[in-house]
């Protein structure tokens, strides 16, 4: 069972993120097969009728023609990336030797409340402006793209890409003049997206053919992740924004992403068949939990005010990529920021009646914890791995060498199922959910996080687990390790085709955080050790968190961190639960973060020391 995942830092060097492939360079100059979706004299035109008005002057001869076409609409893809992918497009069409001629075109944001028909009906104007181009630009043999089955769109013209440089990033209410939505608030509802979108729309027979070969292609040459979707008879006539938006809801219900709970079945609203299942049935070490009641017999009157904040530090500083919130990657000056992982500690959250509970469902009831050198089995076995060499065996190699450590004692499925199921793990779940109103908090969408979102694929066969209890003894050997990072996934997963690669605590995007409870009693003492040791792996210094009945710990799981052994005086096991979450912010243009600013500015260590005031200021601590 791979308890931890060790793909994206080095134990070693602070990090470092370059800016990722936008896909290969090519030649710019491509001919136009459809007209394209920037904004012209048309679309700005219908665009002051409001929402539904571009529809309703579309002819019939124009709703026929549209049908008729077949075409790549792209949603919050950047403008550099059209070009490479119009090439992408056309090999591929050639390669399968498809008759049908196929546009690759970019939706801006002014063109998301209009249907396909819309974006294709012109009017005399534009076909002169056309024609102009066209007796402007002589092609020679060289110059003239060749491939028989693709083209898209013509050369971006520099006023172009100024009047729609944000056409990828997808602001609610900002796809128009702020005065147009005033007078037209049905085309705002129309327009918007959920945060983060980047889709590609596949209309027509030609451009459905595509499938799956464009999906791979794309990935090899280095384009972001994005959602596949098609036109369908029900959503032909609809928006592009609506075809956008049902297509990323549907991957999220397909693939469980969503921080909201899903449906109850046998409800008024909802049936069984009406819930969608992935491809995979889950098992106890995947299975999704959310936040039900805080309350516990004995600890009945918890509130989150209760929680005493012990540690509130920022460790292992760089500067890393910034994306919209709204849409896909962002080539600007601005779109780098300073960033800090986080780790908090926390006193009064899990009483201790609640602590014992716990215990009792990652152990058994009536397990003498006082004085048993080891957890109960079949439950538990030392099958266990985490862990990262600090030896490079690759001199080009900037990472440590992955390699398991020797097991040490962990849950078994059975083990899992029993805690995934237990009153108690819920309820702590559900004060952790507590402390974070902004956030929808639900434990992390494992399956989607694997490479085609096959079980065990990113493991090596081991399923990635949302719940990890620990049982160090005397003797262990635990190596540095991070818990997961969304930047290192790997771009076939179906998480970041809806999200995208990017770095921990980017705005509109989940947070991923473990949560850790101590849950040894007051019998151990700080001579027994096993403290969690935290990594600022660019100064080789770090914190450490003693366990205490009942601690709370949180931390971004992509801190480095480990647990040290227990003392040779131990004689018992150190018990601990830890469960990765999802944090998905409700406002996605905040930057989601662990520590409020209730508790104070947090501490900043290592290579976190020289963040600025202004950083501190911009995330809403108190100087």
């Amino acid at each position: 069972m791979l308890a931890t995942i060790s793909l994206a830092h080095s134990v070693l060097a602070p990090r470092a993120y370059a800016r990722p492939p936008r896909g290969p360079r090519v030649p710019r100059r491509v001919h136009r097969a459809i007209r394209d979706c920037w904004p012209n004299s048309t679309t700005r035109r219908n665009s002051s009728k409001g929402s539904n008005a571009a529809a309703d002057d579309v002819t019939a001869d124009a709703v026929d023609a549209a049908a008729d076409v077949s075409a790549l609409l792209l949603v919050g893809f950047h403008p550099d990336e059209i070009q490479p992918l119009t090439e992408l497009v056309g090999s591929i069409a050639a390669e399968l030797e498809l008759a049908q001629e196929i546009g690759v075109a970019l939706v801006n944001r002014k063109s998301l409340d209009k249907t396909f028909a819309a974006l294709l009906e012109g009017d005399d104007d534009d076909d002169d402006e056309e024609e102009e181009e066209t007796k402007e630009e002589e092609y020679t043999d060289d110059d003239e793209d060749t491939s028989e089955a693709a083209d898209g769109m013509d050369d971006l013209e520099e006023q172009d890409l100024d009047a729609s440089f944000d056409g990828y990033e997808v602001r609610p209410g900002d796809w128009a003049e702020e005065s147009f939505f005033e007078t037209n608030p049905a085309a705002a509802a129309a327009a918007l997206l959920p945060p983060a979108v980047r889709c590609v729309l596949l209309r027509g027979d030609g451009a459905k053919a595509l499938m799956p070969h464009l999906r791979w292609e794309m990935q090899s040459a280095g384009f972001d992740p994005a959602v596949f979707g098609a036109f369908t008879a029900s959503n032909a006539d609809a928006t592009i924004a609506t075809v956008a938006t049902n297509v990323v809801r549907a991957h999220e219900r397909h693939w469980r992403l969503s921080g909201d709970p899903p449906p109850v079945a046998d409800t008024d609203d909802v049936s069984a068949e009406s819930i969608p299942l992935s491809p995979y049935a889950e098992e106890a070490s995947s299975q999704a939990l959310w936040a039900t009641t805080t309350a516990w017999t004995g600890e009945e009157g918890w509130r989150a005010s209760d929680a005493v904040p012990v540690m509130n530090a920022l460790i292992d500083a760089a500067t890393v990529p910034d994306p919209s919130p709204f849409g896909g990657s962002v080539d600007s000056a601005d779109c780098f920021r300073s960033d800090a992982s986080a780790v908090v500690a926390l006193d009064g959250v899990v009483g201790e009646d609640l602590r014992v509970a716990l215990l009792d469902a990652i152990t058994e009831p009536g397990w003498d914890h006082a004085t048993s050198a080891s957890p109960p089995t079949p439950m538990w076995d030392r099958a266990t791995d985490d862990g990262v060499n600090g030896e490079e065996e690759d001199e080009d190699s900037p990472a440590g060498t992955f390699r398991p450590a020797p097991g040490s004692w962990g849950l078994t499925e059975e083990g899992l199922r029993q805690v995934a199921s237990a009153p108690a793990t819920q309820v702590f779940l559900s004060r952790i959910q507590a402390l974070y109103p902004e956030y929808h908090v639900r434990t992390m969408p494992a399956d989607a996080l694997e490479p085609d979102g096959i079980p065990g694929g990113m493991g090596g066969g081991s399923r990635i687990t949302t719940a990890v209890g620990n049982a160090a003894v005397y003797g262990d050997d635990f190596k540095w390790h991070i818990d997961m990072d969304p930047c290192a996934l790997s771009p076939s997963s179906p998480f970041a085709e809806r999200y995208g690669l990017y770095v921990n605590r980017s705005a509109g995007r989940p947070l991923f955080v473990s949560a850790l409870v101590y849950l040894n009693g007051p019998g151990w003492t700080p001579d027994m050790n096993a403290e969690t040791l935290v990594l600022d792996p660019g100064t080789g210094t770090g914190v450490f968190i003693r366990p205490a009945p009942g601690r709370v710990l949180l931390m971004d799981q992509d801190v480095t961190h480990r647990v040290s052994t227990p003392s040779a005086g131990a004689k018992v096991p150190r018990y601990s639960l830890v469960l990765k979450l999802c944090f998905y912010p409700k406002n996605p243009e905040e930057r989601p973060r662990l520590p409020r600013a209730e508790w104070g500015r947090p501490a900043t260590f290592g290579t976190a020391r020289g963040l600025s005031s202004p950083f501190a200021e911009r995330d809403g601590y108190p100087e």
